[in-house]
């Protein structure tokens, strides 16, 4: 965060990126957007925190234009069912490389997890919904 946002040196600075860490629950997106206002704003880290705290929705909502990438979606747009999640969670535990399909598919209705896609067309849809979020491919 201190270094997206640009604040290495202000006073406070690891302390309060900390603190801006925690609320956006450690997420890599939150950050990376987060710091990207923060810096295009010119906001101090402890302006920043003020906002967030009297209006979350607002920055959530705000989309940072960022010449290196096409990624156009905000943190708010980028809200996951509780399937994905799921779904996601199950992926976190294995090789990134190497899964294979036909054992998510296959094992779905053995996988003990109340939101976990349970038939074909269901596995379908979550998957549809993590790739065109960017979190898988």
């Amino acid at each position: 965060m201190q270094s997206i946002s640009h604040r290495e040196f202000e006073q406070k600075s690891l302390e309060n990126c900390t603190q801006i860490a925690n609320l956006l629950s450690g997420l890599p997106l939150a950050i990376t957007q987060m710091g990207g206002i923060i810096r295009r704003r010119h906001l101090s880290l402890e302006d920043f925190l003020a906002y967030y705290l009297e209006d979350a929705k607002k920055l959530h909502e705000m989309q940072v234009p960022d010449q290196s990438t096409n990624y156009k979606q905000t943190i708010a747009s980028v809200a996951l069912s509780k399937s994905v999640l799921t779904l996601l969670q199950v992926l976190s535990y294995l090789d990134p490389d190497r899964i294979p399909e036909k054992l998510l598919l296959a094992e779905g209705q053995c996988v003990p997890l109340p939101h976990y896609p349970k038939t074909r067309i269901s596995y379908f849809n979550v998957q549809t919904e993590l790739i065109e979020s960017s979190l898988v491919s």
